[in-house]
């Protein structure tokens, strides 16, 4: 080659290649980086909402917990999604100076879903009559 020309020599157009490739290389481990914590953020925030759904109609309806279900079938929502509960009965000296009816009972309620948990305290009124 004459020394007189211009361009690139073998070895500058191989280290351009690896600087290049190792530039790509790091952008393309950030954008999947990036799309799995999308991915795993919008399965989060689906449980919560599921979550929050159990937990409203629990509040509105808490006469369904009198028999201890292990879990609950969301059916008003997309893919009728199934929420775990778990009940602890809180012993009426601990309830404080909260007045509960005499076959009420004072509750921790654990809904659990996809990895998701959310707690709350329910009164559960006794059996109608």
């Amino acid at each position: 080659m004459n020394r007189g020309q211009a361009g690139f020599t073998l070895m500058e157009v191989l280290v351009a290649l690896i600087i290049a490739s190792l530039v790509v290389g790091a952008v393309m481990g950030l954008t999947s980086q990036d799309l799995q914590f999308a991915s795993r953020l919008k399965r989060k925030v689906s449980a919560v909402r599921v979550l929050d759904a159990a937990g409203q109609y629990l509040l509105a309806h808490p006469g369904f917990l009198r028999e201890r279900p292990d879990s609950m079938t969301l059916s008003d929502l997309p893919d009728k999604p199934v929420v775990k509960i778990e009940m602890a009965a809180v012993d009426r000296t601990e309830a404080g100076d909260l007045k509960l009816p005499n076959q009420a009972q004072l509750f921790r309620v654990g809904l659990t879903h996809a990895g998701a948990a959310s707690w709350l305290s329910l009164i559960v009124p006794g059996k109608e009559k």
